[in-house]
């Protein structure tokens, strides 16, 4: 009977851990595993398109509770002391998890070599923007941090395209492209900045603001590799 109980626990466990790694998103697509899947199989991830309620976000919270519960009962008499604190046990758990998928995605760049080999610390992105009053030009400014995990020098151009936003139904869209070459060393990290004047359809009203769902490319003679932006 506990050999039996201690098994349905690791099974939770494992369930667990793969709902975790389901709610994870790789460094070049900031959309979850989770939510590729449903787009895949044609079920929508959000409602109100996107600006609504989290479906995957609710299914992986559910999961997470089952699977708590699952292990709680389960180890009750095998892991007594998980089981009394199982709740600082799954925090420890998804903590772990997604660490080392980290840890793990930075490994894979390393051994990627050219411009795959790039990683882009998508948290610190600043994308901000300002317009004036009177003027129907919208100036944008873009710091990307990224580095170079590869042992290779590398050279690349940097473009950020069909950014846009919605501002009181009035679209605002720009294209923003570095005019230089940018240089990286081997394991060096850098701010990439950008900077551009876009076009606005509302001429009289002044305003400013920070974007963070966007896409950029980079690029050079052999390759172009792009980074999905979706936070």
């Amino acid at each position: 009977m506990i050999k039996d109980n201690k098994i349905r626990g690791y099974i939770f466990l494992l369930i667990l851990i793969l709902n975790i790694l389901l709610m994870a998103s790789t460094n070049n697509n900031s959309t979850p595993f989770i939510d590729r899947i449903y787009y895949f199989i044609g079920i929508p991830s959000w409602s109100g398109n996107g600006n609504g309620l989290h479906y995957t976000g609710f299914l992986s919270l559910f999961i997470i509770i089952i699977c708590g519960i699952g292990i709680k009962i389960n180890w009750q008499k095998v892991y007594p002391k998980i089981s009394r604190y199982i709740i600082f046990f799954i925090m420890g758990v998804m903590i772990l998890t997604f660490t080392a998928f980290n840890k793990g995605e930075k490994l894979y760049k390393y051994f990627q070599g050219d411009l795959n080999s790039i990683y882009c610390y998508k948290d610190d992105i600043e994308l901000s923007y300002e317009k004036k009053d009177g003027d129907d030009k919208i100036y944008i400014e873009c710091i990307i941090p990224v580095k170079n995990y590869s042992n290779e020098d590398l050279e690349f151009g940097i473009s950020i395209e069909n950014f846009s936003e919605v501002k009181e139904d009035k679209l605002v869209t720009t294209n923003l492209s570095g005019k230089e070459i940018i240089g990286l060393d081997p394991k060096e990290m850098k701010l990439l900045k950008l900077k551009a004047v876009g076009t606005t359809f509302e001429k009289d009203s002044s305003g400013s603001g920070w974007y963070s769902s966007f896409n950029f490319t980079i690029y050079n003679n052999n390759e172009k590799v792009e980074f999905l932006l979706d936070n």
